[in-house]
């Protein structure tokens, strides 16, 4: 979920650490530099803008299980430009959007070897779908929109109509079934 009560505040920076209910074996290990020197950033999956409501809220953003290998020009650009755009829209309602993030991975992913000798894949594109619900839009109760990004460099640095797409459009290119119950 996303809205203003997630966004607000000032908590926020931290250091990336292990998720304390997952297991090594099953999640990389994202500490100091890791992936730097071949071009890749940590990315955020859920922003830790999103999560300024509280420093419990916010740490669990800079989890290794949050995060994905982004390449540096993706991350801090036209991932942004996206995160951003998600957060605009949620504060301009006055109830919640709900929002569903996640990367793809090609057949034969590319990957990068961790400090526990974890094999991490590099996606090969990100999404998102945005749901949300407002008793007083004129265009309907439930409105939606899903965006998906090649992991790429990107040379402009805002979202277009090539990289949005309808939630159905998305679901059948992931494979996945987004807001089942709605």
């Amino acid at each position: 979920p996303l809205n203003p009560t997630y966004t607000k505040g000032s908590s926020g920076g931290s250091d990336w650490i292990e998720n304390p209910l997952v297991d090594d074996d099953y999640e990389p290990n994202y500490a100091n530099s890791f992936g730097f020197s071949q071009g890749y950033e940590r990315g955020h999956q859920i922003a830790n803008a999103d999560r300024k409501c509280s420093s419990e809220a916010n740490q669990q953003t800079y989890y290794f299980t949050n995060a994905t290998l982004q390449h540096k020009d993706f991350n801090g650009h036209i991932w942004a430009v996206l995160e951003g755009n998600m957060r605009s829209a949620a504060s301009t309602v006055k109830d919640t959007v709900y929002v569903v993030t996640g990367c793809v991975l090609s057949d034969s992913p590319k990957t990068i070897t961790d400090r526990w000798g974890h094999k991490v894949p590099i996606p090969s594109g990100y999404f998102k779908a945005a749901l949300r619900y407002s008793e007083s839009s004129t265009l309907g109760k439930w409105l939606g929109a899903a965006f998906y990004l090649d992991h790429k460099t990107y040379s402009y640095k805002t979202i277009t109509s090539a990289e949005a797409m309808t939630i159905d459009q998305l679901e059948a290119k992931v494979g996945m079934d987004f807001f089942v119950n709605l």
